[in-house]
This record gives structure tokens, C-alpha cells and sequence, in this order.
């Protein structure tokens, strides 16, 4: 009885931590494993809070994923992503996105068989599909000018959210894109969007720069006050691989910092995939604590998935053949012996 009510607390615990960290998945499946155990009320809305943070995420996945087959052109796979979504949400919101969708593929529809049309002589009947077929792009003008308008008003937050669901690819739009998004605070995607401008023009070119700086900053000022890991990552390297400043050095360091503060955490939510992602690039020289996180990583891998078998051989070979690693290895030569067997054929 003591055992069982060891495991149940243990379990509980663990289910409390994942759902403190915000992973609901693994939570969900934790708190699931002690209701079996004990059937506790609190448990139970802890299963139903799980689940329905986990049809959040869900929704927030499909709206990305919706938003990126739409930069894509994708607009019927785009399509199915808001519609899952709002199945599950039932978000006005979505629901007018669906709508715009199917206004725009019908819309599509229409111009093909204006094309069609055309070409069979049916001049008067293509001439009436024409006109149905680009109203809708008149629209999306007069959108366009309002987000410009928007800009000139100094209305930057109202203008972002306009250009974000209209997709601008005219260097004058991407340009007040970019600026909009910088005078709200968003560095880093007002950067990403004037990447997309092909011009050489030094006035731009140094704007560009002056925000990079404040960029460098920023990040600097949120390492001090948060603990996001993970964003501050990958827009401290997305400053490194874009530049070719020197004076970055620091910047570089403080990378590095969140790099494996952030496979910390995905350690402990078990992101083993995402962390080898991040180990890929191998330095010319490996310290021993990183070959061991190598060899730790493939074997989670190994584990999971029968994959990456190969990398766990040679990792756990470097490993047991160092001699700092191979310190630390337990005095006892049974458990020393199984240790010595991740070899090619162990």
C-alpha cells in the first residue's frame, strides 16, 4: 500500500511539473496514469483543463501551418487548416478566414473558366466571368491602401494587423510592413519581411542596420528579464548568420547561452528530435560534456524511434575511449563491462 501510494505521488508530482511547464500532452497522459491509480475529482478537471489547452495549441499549429500554405499560394490546403480549426474552436474569427478563402478560390474558379471561356470564342461570356473574377482583387487593393494610410496615420499596431492576413510582395508595401512592425517593438519580423526587398539603396541599407542594433539590444534587455530561450536563439542567430559585423562577439556567447539553456528545457519536455536539430553542426573540437550529450540524445532517439543508430555507436565509442568521461564510469567492473558494449555490435 505505501509502494502504491509512492507511485501515486510520484506520478502526480511529475503530471504537476509538465503542467506547470505548459506541456499539457505529456501532463494529460501523467494525470491519466494516476486517476487509474486513485480516482480523484481534481485529477479529473486536470484531464479536462489538459485537454482542452491541447485544443488550443492544435488550433494555434493549424493557423500557422494555414498562414504558411497561403504564402505558399496553397490556398485549398490553407483551406483545410482553417476548417480543422474551426471545428474545433468554432472562432468567429476563422470562420471569416474560411470565408475569404473560398471567396478567393471561387473567385479562381471563375477566372478559369473566363480563360476557357476566351479561348473557345465565347467572347461576351468570358468578358462577364473577367469582371466577377477580379472584383475580389479590387478589394484587396483598397485593403492594401487602407494599411498604407494606416502607416502614414502612425496607426502602426492597426496597420500591422491589416498586412499580416494581406501577404504584400511590392517592395513600397514590404517597406511599410517592415516599418510598421518596427515602431510596435517586433525587430526581428520587421527584418525577416524587408529581407524580401531586393534593393540596394544606402538609405534603406543603413535603416536596416540602425534596426539590426536595436535588435542586438533588445535581445540583450529580454535575456535579463525573461526566460525565453528558445526565441532569443534563433533571433541572435538569425543577427549572426545575416551579418558580417565583427563586434558581435558577445552576442555570440550569449547564442550560445540560450542554445543550451533551450535544449535544457527540451530535455525536460523530451523534444529529443528538436535538440538534435540543434547539435547537428559539429565543432571541429568537441568537449567532453557535449560528446556526452551527443551520446544521451542518440540513445533517446534510438530509443524512440530505431533512428540515428549509427551516430549512438560512434558518440558512445568517443565517449567510453575519453578519458574524462571514462573517469566517471562506475568502479564496478560488471556495470563498467555493459557500459564498454554500445560498440558497432553491442
Amino acid at each position: 500500500m505505501k509502494q502504491k501510494n509512492k507511485s501515486f505521488e510520484s506520478i502526480l508530482v511529475r503530471a504537476e511539473k509538465l503542467f506547470g511547464r505548459g506541456n499539457y500532452l505529456l501532463a494529460k497522459k501523467e494525470f491519466e496514469k494516476a486517476w487509474k491509480i486513485e480516482k480523484q475529482n481534481n485529477i479529473t478537471e486536470k484531464i479536462q483543463t489538459c485537454k482542452k489547452e491541447i485544443e488550443k495549441l492544435k488550433v494555434k499549429d493549424l493557423i500557422k501551418r494555414a498562414r504558411k500554405y497561403t504564402k505558399k499560394k496553397q490556398l485549398r490546403n490553407a483551406l483545410e487548416c482553417f476548417e480543422e480549426a474551426y471545428k474545433i474552436s468554432k472562432e468567429d474569427s476563422i470562420c471569416e478566414r474560411i470565408e475569404a478563402l473560398n471567396r478567393i478560390l471561387r473567385d479562381s474558379d471563375i477566372e478559369k473558366a473566363a480563360r476557357n471561356a476566351e479561348a473557345a470564342g465565347q467572347y461576351l461570356k468570358a468578358a462577364e466571368l473577367y469582371e466577377k473574377a477580379f472584383a475580389s482583387l479590387k478589394q484587396d487593393a483598397r485593403v492594401l491602401k487602407k494599411a498604407l494610410c494606416l502607416v502614414k496615420a502612425e496607426r502602426y499596431k492597426e496597420a500591422v494587423s491589416v498586412f499580416k492576413d494581406l501577404n504584400p510582395s511590392d517592395s513600397c508595401s514590404l517597406y511599410n510592413y517592415g516599418f510598421a512592425l518596427s515602431r510596435v517593438g517586433q525587430y526581428y519580423k520587421c527584418l525577416k519581411v524587408w529581407d524580401d526587398i531586393n534593393a540596394k539603396d544606402n538609405d534603406f541599407l543603413e535603416q536596416k542596420e540602425i534596426v539590426r542594433s536595436i535588435l542586438v539590444d533588445d535581445i540583450y534587455d529580454r535575456f535579463d528579464n525573461t526566460g525565453d530561450f528558445a526565441r532569443l536563439y534563433k533571433e541572435g542567430k538569425y543577427l549572426l548568420d545575416s551579418t558580417g559585423r565583427q563586434d558581435l562577439t558577445d552576442l555570440a556567447e550569449l547564442v550560445e547561452y540560450c542554445k543550451y539553456a533551450w535544449i535544457k528545457e527540451l530535455w525536460t519536455d523530451e523534444q529529443y528530435e528538436t535538440i538534435w536539430e540543434l547539435l547537428f553542426d559539429f565543432p571541429a573540437t568537441v568537449e567532453p560534456a557535449l560528446i556526452a550529450l551527443y551520446a544521451k540524445t542518440c540513445f533517446k532517439l534510438a530509443k524512440r524511434f530505431s533512428t540515428h543508430l549509427s551516430d549512438l555507436s560512434m558518440f558512445c565509442l568517443t565517449a567510453v575511449y575519453n578519458q574524462e568521461l571514462s573517469g566517471k564510469f562506475s568502479s564496478e567492473a560488471k556495470k563498467r563491462n555493459h557500459t564498454t558494449k554500445f560498440g558497432p555490435n553491442g
